[in-house]
């Protein structure tokens, strides 16, 4: 029997819709089985991408110059007090504002700090200098920068005095790390006292004034801050922690 060129047409059109729809149908089942295994397989990478590391919640403290046999280096201490993932080795080294690099770097060593397992929301470096620096700059006013995530923490040295904030009395703001009430002692100085809160990159956040050495800082969010106490005959001035 003799098919018209017609009905042969229509034949392959028929059959190439139906070889496509099965082997669609058979594609889609096949992927309505896999799609829970795959989706098992990337959940811990979902949930790491979920916890974005948030580069200006990283804190520089207690800078300093030092050096040892290897060569002259910059000691510091950096704190976060939100970032909760461990990001693995990174590379660090700072840039001033002429963007100057100051510190060797590739050297992939370090690791930034995380609130997971306390304490290491607070990590201590040392990061050597390139040669022909043998101490951190005074003046400096510039970034960290980290490779493992990619940030770029900024940190002035201008905004304070370089011995600004250091402890060099007996007296003391306490309890520290505080929950809110704080009071400063035993050499109190002579009334009226203000408080002056400062946040790491020297903004101030609040200025407080009383008539006895006690302040309630509960409405401050937590993390590092430097406190100034001023008092007719004296001031004092010290990092305190509010939990």
């Amino acid at each position: 029997m003799k098919v018209s060129p017609e009905k042969k047409s229509r034949i392959r059109s028929v059959l190439f819709f139906q070889i496509v729809f099965h082997g669609s149908l058979g594609w889609i089942g096949s992927l309505s089985l896999k799609v829970p295994f795959l989706l098992l397989f990337l959940y811990p990478f979902a949930e790491c991408l979920s916890q974005v590391q948030q580069c200006d919640r990283y804190f520089i403290l207690d800078l300093r110059d030092s050096s040892d046999a290897a060569g002259d280096a910059v000691y510091f201490r950096m704190y976060t007090d939100t970032n909760t993932i461990n990001t693995g080795y990174t590379d660090m080294f700072f840039v001033d504002q002429f963007d100057d690099t100051l510190n060797v770097y590739n050297t992939w060593g370090y690791w930034l700090p995380n609130t997971t397992n306390i304490p290491n929301d607070t990590v201590d470096y040392v990061l050597y200098f390139l040669p022909g620096i043998t101490s951190f700059p005074t003046n400096f006013n510039g970034h960290l920068v980290t490779r493992n995530p990619g940030c770029q923490i900024p940190f002035s040295r201008s905004v304070m005095g370089k011995e600004e904030f250091e402890q060099k009395e007996k007296d003391a703001f306490y309890p520290n790390p505080t929950d809110g009430i704080l009071r400063w002692g035993p050499n109190i100085g002579d009334p009226p006292y203000t408080l002056n809160v400062y946040s790491f990159f020297g903004q101030i956040i609040t200025t407080i004034h009383s008539s006895t050495p006690e302040w309630n800082l509960t409405g401050i969010s937590s993390g590092f801050y430097f406190l100034e106490v001023q008092t007719r005959s004296k001031t004092h001035r010290e990092k305190v922690r509010v939990n």
